[in-house]
């Protein structure tokens, strides 16, 4: 998603392999955080994916970002698995 300057505002990554397609990463510019500027162009990329035969859809989100996790909820991602982070005690 642009601005009328051209500069970028949203954006989603996207790698396809056959039917599946696993976004890397959604960013959004920082002025304009809390728009659903997220949401718009993650949606927008599953929609237009479908429409050219892509049938799985994967993502990620940190447990520490409830944003992003927020907005994968939003467009219809089910959390399947969850990363565990272990830590050497003192």
């Amino acid at each position: 998603m642009f601005d009328r300057a051209g500069r970028a505002l949203a954006v989603t990554y996207i790698d396809i392999s056959g039917p599946c397609a696993e976004t890397d990463f959604t960013v959004v510019d920082g002025a304009q955080r809390g728009l659903g500027l997220g949401a718009a162009v993650k949606a927008t990329s599953v929609l237009a994916l479908m429409n050219v035969g892509v049938e799985i859809f994967r993502t990620g989100g940190s447990a520490d970002n409830a944003a992003s996790l927020a907005t994968n909820r939003s467009v219809g991602y089910i959390v399947d698995e969850q990363w565990v982070t272990l830590e050497r005690s003192a």
